[in-house]
């Protein structure tokens, strides 16, 4: 492959893998200015909707400490299978939880 050729595919690449990511970024800081406000309407007091809010944070940096070696140990598709399945059962849960507690 030239190196013209090749400078155009890094230069796709990359600009692709930024088109990924910024959505997952993007939601994820909605998610985050959101939560307190959830938490609030749902009956929870004022420090409740902050303890939500920081078990959010530290539940997200453990994660991210933990996806490298994940990959590593299952590959990039199977992690990236595990993370949908993972996210499918909370959205289960938040969907049966609704109309049984206050805060769904």
């Amino acid at each position: 492959m030239s190196s013209g050729r090749a400078a155009v595919v890094e230069a796709a690449r990359r600009t692709s893998s930024a088109g990924c990511l910024a959505p997952g970024f993007t939601s994820f800081c909605l998610t985050l200015a959101s939560l307190p406000t959830w938490a609030v309407q749902g009956g929870a007091s004022r420090a409740t909707a902050g303890l939500v809010t920081t078990v959010m944070l530290v539940t997200t940096v453990v994660t991210q400490a933990l996806v490298p070696a994940m990959i590593i140990r299952l590959g990039s598709g199977p992690a990236l299978a595990l993370g949908l399945l993972l996210l499918w059962c909370a959205l289960t849960a938040v969907r049966r939880c609704r109309g049984i507690c206050r805060c769904c």
